[in-house]
């Protein structure tokens, strides 16, 4: 698949997992090969926005010192880790929210391995309802590309 269409497939996949004010907004893959690893060695970054009323799943919760007290439902700060959970699923009117955050949305490498994108909020914003930030994943493959096998790595969101 030619990359103009794989990024196009890519965001009509995201695009379908904003339904009733859905929760992503926007965001960027890149990659790069690690030296200083085993061979074959990746570390993709995802850097995404996403709202921030969500009823997110935190991994960890920032606590500043001189801060107020913070629950679970405290919508997120810079430091916080979230883990990316799911859609927003609608009641039977299509128009309401029913629940949050109840599937599992993975990032895939293309070669079977799956990971959970826990995302570092690097930047909030009250008035506009956003968060953004950065997914960090280091992966091995257990080989290199290879064109002439026609093998592909497609790496996204499932």
């Amino acid at each position: 698949m030619a990359p103009s269409k794989w990024l196009f497939a890519l965001g009509l996949l995201l695009a379908a997992l904003c339904s009733v004010e859905g929760s992503y907004r926007f965001g960027s893959i890149s990659w790069k090969m690690v030296h200083d690893a085993p061979p074959n060695t990746v570390d993709f970054e995802l850097v995404t926005g996403w709202r921030r009323d969500f009823k997110w799943v935190y991994v960890s919760q920032h606590h500043p010192a001189m801060g107020p007290t913070r629950t679970l439902e405290t919508p997120p700060i810079v430091g916080d880790v979230l883990r990316v959970t799911g859609l927003t699923f609608a009641d039977a009117t299509g128009m309401q929210a029913a629940t949050e955050g109840t599937s599992e949305i993975m990032f895939e490498t293309g070669d079977g391995k799956k990971y959970f994108i826990d995302v570092k909020v690097t930047a909030f914003s009250e008035s506009q309802n956003w968060v953004l930030g950065t997914t960090h994943i280091r992966h091995t493959y257990a080989r290199s590309f290879q064109a002439e096998k026609a093998k592909e790595y497609f790496s996204g969101y499932s």
